[in-house]
């Protein structure tokens, strides 16, 4: 067949369905759109031809040569087309007779093969679960599984498969990316790949796609247009990304194929600027979601600036949010408002305490309220605690909103077999200790090990102190002894003596020395009013917040030294009552002096202050 005879495609026939959803796409191009919404558009579009692209380039790929990727380029060819038509009459039927046109190049046709050969892996379009757009690419090399239009012989297949095996073997796949690859290309579907490898189809499209760029990127099969933008993109941006790492972003996202570089450049520049960020800082971000490439400079701005609004927080602060999940950058600070309340009304968490958390785990600002709500019901259910309860338990560590329910209740079970305790006991101490929750069982087993050579006991003696402070299970034995060494100086103790103590009143390996100082300042503040400062203070430092303590001193100062009567329910509130009732009253109080004399002073004045309006104690600090 001479090349002037190659046919062009003819074949793109639109069911009324078809038909109608591609009209509604084409009017929603003619309205005041952004770049971003153009390419969801697009996209849109691409859903409903998909299907007929893929079958004409397979019909028609026995014209191409094996090492051409011809399917990309009608990919390629169909969003220029839709760039050039969109604001014309008659759009959709423009887009159907440019496809239509399309031919195989002079530089594709094959001519070399007397039999018929397809090398492809059909059907294989990778999907990035980071910008949300579909990347379509169909491998095609001559190492490739070829899939003849003519029966092949058992011989053929057999090498085929070899051949197919070798490719993905030679190719740097994670595990789980050569079973999808392999599972895929065998010609399961997604819904049956996630089924076998026990995750999502979402994942498993996002596994399939990542091994398509990888084998592409190692082979050096792309397209001449890739090329060139990566070039240009590598030129303009002055990045230290890699041709080969910029190639297979653009492989991910094609659409970035037909983007002027240098608007996009200009963007990236500016919105940097707007927010206070470096260049770098926010091409990395874009580098992350490439959709910010086309978004404006203002719309980012103000996205970041109304989202720090709603949430009540500084704009630096929520800036931080995004640099980690870059994709908070162009989502609407409604849908984040939304996403907060609907968390905070279901289980009545404490607004601010759920945004403090979602400051450290991102991912809930943007995340579905209904996935993270069924995943605390899930764990809630396995381990047999109420949701509010374990929603609590993930306000303290984040990460347990979104970690996978499977996992968490296999560490749960690993754990508690190798401390040898229950798995009730254990889910008790992961209640107050969430991290233990996510932390690796053998990291957990080793500070074990580690705690019980430092102290000399068994790994039964060792849990019973476990259980009180489970903060132990995460802190390391060494770096803790570093703590009672320089703890035993400012005490003025011995190590021995710091030590003992710590195995009855574990917290003290887990405060850093500057905090048990202080506490134990404190301490002696109250054995100084008492009149005991010559017992032992270490034995007195108490975990209790350092309010707290001041309440239980000024009691103490109220009922002994002054002779007045306070209930003990509730002595924080009980206090504030008498300072309100006594409001018109001057009560002198001699203090000793100590480090934290000045702290409970001021702790006291604006206790006052608040309840009574003023200062109703008059303190004196005296000389010990």
């Amino acid at each position: 067949m001479q090349i002037n005879q190659i046919p062009s495609f003819k074949a793109i026939q639109l069911n009324n369905t078809e038909k109608e959803k591609a009209k509604l796409v084409f009017d929603a191009f003619k309205s005041d759109s952004t770049e971003r919404q153009e390419q969801t558009l697009k996209n849109d579009l691409l859903q409903i031809f998909d299907k007929h692209l893929q079958q004409e380039a397979l019909k028609k790929s026995y014209l191409c040569q094996d090492k051409e990727n011809y399917l990309q380029n009608l990919y390629l060819h169909f969003f220029e087309t839709i760039e050039h038509i969109k604001s014309k009459a008659n759009p959709l039927d423009l887009l159907i007779e440019s496809i239509d046109k399309h031919k195989v190049q002079e530089d594709d046709a094959k001519t070399k093969y007397k039999r018929i050969k397809i090398y492809s892996i059909d059907d294989l379009t990778p999907y990035s679960t980071t910008s949300y757009e579909k990347t379509y690419v169909n491998l095609k090399t001559a190492d490739d599984l070829p899939v003849y239009t003519s029966a092949p012989s058992l011989e053929e297949r057999r090498e085929s498969k070899s051949k197919f095996k070798k490719l993905i073997s030679s190719t740097n796949l994670t595990k789980s990316q050569s079973q999808a690859l392999t599972l895929r290309s065998s010609g399961k579907t997604y819904k049956q790949i996630s089924e076998k490898l026990h995750t999502s189809k979402t994942n498993t499209i996002y596994k399939v796609s990542t091994a398509i760029a990888k084998i592409q990127n190692e082979n050096n099969i792309l397209s001449i247009k890739i090329k060139n933008q990566a070039e240009a993109f590598k030129t303009n941006f002055k990045t230290n990304k890699t041709l080969k790492e910029i190639e297979q972003l653009l492989i991910k996202n094609p659409y970035l194929i037909s983007y002027d570089i240098e608007k996009m450049a200009d963007n990236v520049e500016k919105t940097a600027k707007n927010l206070g960020l470096s260049t770098k800082d926010y091409f990395n971000c874009v580098l992350s979601v490439p959709g910010l490439f086309a978004q404006k400079p203002e719309t980012i701005t103000n996205n970041v600036k109304l989202a720090a609004k709603k949430l009540n927080l500084p704009v630096n602060t929520y800036l931080n949010a995004c640099l980690k999940i870059c994709t908070l950058f162009c989502l609407k600070p409604e849908t984040i408002e939304t996403n907060v309340n609907s968390m905070v009304g279901y289980f009545n968490f404490d607004r601010d305490k759920y945004i403090k958390s979602a400051l450290r785990q991102p991912q809930l600002f943007y995340q579905k309220p209904s996935t993270l709500i069924e995943n605390i019901e899930q764990v809630s259910e396995m381990i047999h605690v109420d949701p509010i309860q374990y929603g609590s338990a993930c306000l303290k560590q984040p990460s347990l909103f979104v970690i996978k329910s499977r996992t968490i209740l296999s560490n749960i079970e690993q754990s508690s077999n190798c401390l040898d305790i229950s798995k009730a006991d254990f889910i008790k101490i992961g209640l107050i200790q969430p991290q233990l929750f996510l932390q690796k069982p053998q990291t957990i087993l080793n500070n074990v090990t580690e705690y019980c050579k430092l102290l000399n006991m068994s790994k039964k003696e060792f849990m019973k102190i476990a259980l009180k402070y489970p903060a132990l299970l995460n802190q390391r034995a060494d770096t803790n002894m570093e703590h009672i060494k320089e703890s035993a100086k400012l005490l003025e103790v011995s190590e021995k003596e710091l030590l003992e103590q710590a195995a009855i009143s574990p917290f003290l390996f887990g405060y850093n020395p500057e905090k048990i100082k202080h506490k134990a300042d404190i301490a002696l503040l109250y054995k100084q009013i008492k009149g005991k400062q010559n017992e032992n203070i270490i034995k007195a430092i108490r975990t209790i917040t350092d309010e707290t303590h001041f309440d239980i001193i000024l009691k103490y100062i109220l009922q002994k030294q002054l002779g007045i009567s306070l209930k003990n329910k509730n002595l924080h509130q009980n206090i504030q009552n008498f300072i309100t009732i006594n409001e018109n009253k001057k009560i002198k109080v001699q203090l000793p002096q100590n480090p934290v004399t000045k702290e409970f002073i001021d702790y006291v004045n604006n206790l006052s202050l608040t309840s009574a309006g003023k200062h109703i104690f008059d303190f004196k600090i005296k000389n010990v």
